[in-house]
């Protein structure tokens, strides 16, 4: 056996470790290249998208990426998704895909500005740590379908997938109204809700709500079940400052700062300078959101100086006769005689859609709470003004009047001295202020010279016990008050449709060129091709 030559062993240790060195090499350069690809395919510049979807779904509008381009801040957004009851659930199911496609579109166009996450609802580590998140929010529980919070900072906007996201219609899968109709998503309308959050949580506009105090009306701080703390959290979530107003301050007059004045339950009356006061702030372009005391409390007050009175020259008067009640149902069989005739729950259909306030919360049907309310009625407002109705009981339900020997001693029955419904249980009025034509200061802006009020017959519906049901309805009202407008106008996308219709336009004569003779051409010239290689190597 011949000894191996060194200079052959030489050469392959050599050629190894040659090898080796371009292996290496190329793969350092691999993943250099791989490192240098993933850091350009994340600058935003660099990036090129091309949607070729028909409905040009995986692209945001012009008035989005105006909206996004303009954030100063960064936006988390939370998605909170259950399931709708029965029929409705494959509908919501799609539209809660089609949200989570949307948001992730928003993310990707935000630059790293806004931030998204899907909470797990399904598993219990996940429930936990989406409990965790509601309460850092200050909400409390997720409404059918689930909802999509928007937030910056200390602001935030929720949004329902059912009403704010997407119109969804039951349909009549049983034919109890006719020929039977399955559910179906009508109208997607979530960049829209979405954009317009955006733009809502990011505008800087701190405006200020005053509460009137030392009149036995609802506390701010009372975190009792008819107190207002939660109210007050939600309004400063909502960008507003919440302070008090009293006599003691500014010699009684109302701040010039003040955007809302907010007078929710006043047992005793005001002062008459108190009075004059709020007639000069209404009266010179101010906001007023009112709630009388309950009746049930204590006796309503009366006199020229209370709540009711200063609204009858605005449009609107409280009916201080009684409470408006309604029979309890128990096994399809109507119930009288208890204290919870007086706790009304008005449906989609006492909603109105005439009013920004309540058109949502129709289009998604939802209810409004109005706990131990008095019922209003119009009066002739100043000139040019004009009233609207918000809210309105049920025709089953009557104005439940005190029986003696007490006042406050309601039997709940109606009886047939005492009115029955449909009873308006809160309303708006408008009108050009009558002391001033001057533009005024709302919050941070200019505002035309127009009076906003709005009234609503139960204190208790601004109460911590009612505001999970009623937060959106009352976030509402204010922002009405204030004429914050946050609606970005997004033209909503259609269904996606998956079927080609030949039988509009000149699909079927596309289809008929591309199946008859493109495909079959380029077939025909591929075949050609390869065999004139093979015949000419």
């Amino acid at each position: 056996m011949t000894a191996p030559d060194p200079k052959l062993q030489a050469a392959g240790t050599a050629l190894r470790v040659r090898i080796g060195l371009q292996v290496g090499a190329a793969a350092l350069l691999a993943g250099a290249a791989a490192l240098l690809l993933t850091w350009l395919a994340e600058r935003p510049g660099l990036r090129a998208r091309i949607d070729w979807t028909a409905a040009r779904d995986n692209t945001l509008g012009p008035a989005s990426h105006a909206v996004i381009e303009k954030l100063q801040s960064d936006v988390v957004v939370d998605a909170f998704f259950t399931p709708l009851p029965g029929p409705l659930g494959a509908i919501g199911y799609e539209a809660q895909e089609r949200t989570l496609r949307l948001l992730v579109l928003l993310r990707e166009s935000s630059a790293g500005r806004v931030t998204f996450r899907q909470h797990d609802l399904a598993s219990q580590i996940g429930v936990d740590a989406a409990r965790a998140r509601l309460q850092e929010l200050g909400l409390r529980q997720v409404d059918p379908g689930g909802i999509v919070v928007v937030s910056m900072d200390a602001r935030q906007a929720v949004l329902h997938v059912h009403g704010d996201l997407a119109d969804i219609d039951p349909g009549d899968p049983r034919g109890e109204q006719g020929v039977p109709r399955p559910a179906r998503l009508v109208t997607f309308r979530a960049e829209e809700a979405l954009v317009s959050a955006l733009l809502k949580v990011s505008l800087g506009d701190t405006q200020t709500v005053l509460f009137s105090v030392g009149h036995g009306e609802r506390e701010l701080d009372d975190t009792g079940l008819g107190g207002l703390s939660d109210l007050r959290k939600s309004l400063e979530g909502d960008g507003f400052k919440v302070d008090r107003w009293s006599s003691g301050k500014e010699g009684g007059r109302i701040p010039a700062d003040c955007a809302v004045l907010a007078v929710i339950g006043p047992e005793q009356p005001f002062t008459e300078a108190e009075a004059d006061a709020v007639r000069e702030f209404v009266e010179s372009g101010g906001r007023l959101v009112g709630a009388p005391a309950t009746v049930v409390r204590r006796p309503a007050v009366e006199g020229d100086r209370t709540l009711p009175a200063l609204l009858v020259p605005w449009g609107i008067r409280i009916a201080t006769e009684g409470i408006v009640a309604e029979p309890r149902a128990t096994l399809g069989q109507p119930l009288y005689g208890i204290p919870q005739c007086g706790e009304i729950r008005i449906g989609s259909d006492g909603l109105s859609a005439m009013s920004p306030v309540t058109e949502s919360l129709k289009r998604a049907d939802r209810y409004v709470e109005t706990p131990y309310a008095m019922s209003l009625e119009r009066t002739t407002p100043p000139p040019g003004g004009s009233v609207l109705t918000l809210l309105s009981s049920e025709s089953a339900s009557w104005r439940d009047v005190p029986n003696p020997p007490t006042a406050a001693g309601h039997d709940w029955k109606p009886a047939p001295d005492e009115a029955r419904g449909p009873f308006p249980m809160a309303m708006t009025a408008v009108f050009r202020p009558p002391r001033t034509a001057e533009v005024r200061r709302v919050g941070a802006k200019d505002a035309q010279p127009e009076t906003r009020i709005l009234a609503i017959g139960s204190a208790g519906a601004f109460a911590n016990a009612s505001l999970e049901v009623n937060r959106d309805f009352l976030l509402n009202g204010f922002d009405w008050a204030v004429a914050r407008d946050y609606r970005v106008h997004v033209e909503p996308k259609s269904r996606p449709s998956r079927r080609l219709d030949v039988a509009s336009g000149a699909a079927l004569a596309h289809v008929h060129l591309w199946t008859v003779f493109v495909l079959p051409g380029a077939c025909l010239a591929l075949g050609l091709f390869t065999w004139r290689r093979r015949r000419n190597p």
